[in-house]
């Protein structure tokens, strides 16, 4: 919750300096934000209400993510960066309010997939969301980071099971209890 507020404290900082009518893709390298996260799934959802989207990735994953904010973009769009350093030049970067493993970017119409909802996983750097617009969104060249509506972060993940030679060892020790305490019963 202290990463988040100081995060927010950041961000509303850079607005105040930037201005509400700066450019929203303002450039940083690929070695401060990592890797393009790799997309999960996506989908045209009948609404964007928490619920919907918390229930549509975790029937996507397998497993049960939870709503951990949303950043509503505004006309002129989020404090989307454009990354430098990379083959590409549709990749953008977002700093997201929290550490989250998945995120959903939420586009109004106009994607060649025909979807508007698309869920990420985060894999590189977990403070920001990676994306390119044209191969993983399905935008033409001339659209922009302002045809994003929103992002959504979502906290939770599987539930780590332990290793069969982990639970063997655990077995082992066990079992040793249970012989030593019986021979000294037996004692």
């Amino acid at each position: 919750m202290i990463n988040r507020c100081k995060k927010v404290l950041a961000l509303a900082g850079s607005v105040a300096l930037l201005g509400l009518a700066a450019n929203p893709a303002q450039a940083i390298p690929v070695s401060v934000v990592g890797n393009v996260d790799t997309l999960v799934a996506s989908a045209s959802l009948p609404n964007s209400s928490t619920a919907t989207e918390s229930g549509w990735a975790s029937g996507v994953l397998g497993f049960t993510v939870e709503f951990d904010g949303k950043t509503e973009c505004p006309k002129v769009g989020c404090a989307w960066q454009t990354v430098t350093g990379t083959p590409y030049s549709d990749v953008y970067a977002f700093d997201l309010l929290d550490d989250p493993g998945y995120f959903l970017v939420k586009t109004g119409a106009g994607s060649s997939t025909g979807h508007t909802h698309f869920l990420f996983q985060n894999i590189s750097n977990l403070a920001y969301a990676v994306i390119r617009l044209t191969e993983q969104l399905g935008f033409g060249a001339n659209i922009t980071v302002t045809k994003i509506s929103h992002v959504t972060e979502f906290e939770g993940g599987p539930t780590e099971v332990p290793e069969p030679a982990t639970l063997a060892l655990f077995g082992l020790g066990l079992a040793g209890i249970g012989f030593a305490r019986r021979r000294k019963n037996k004692v």
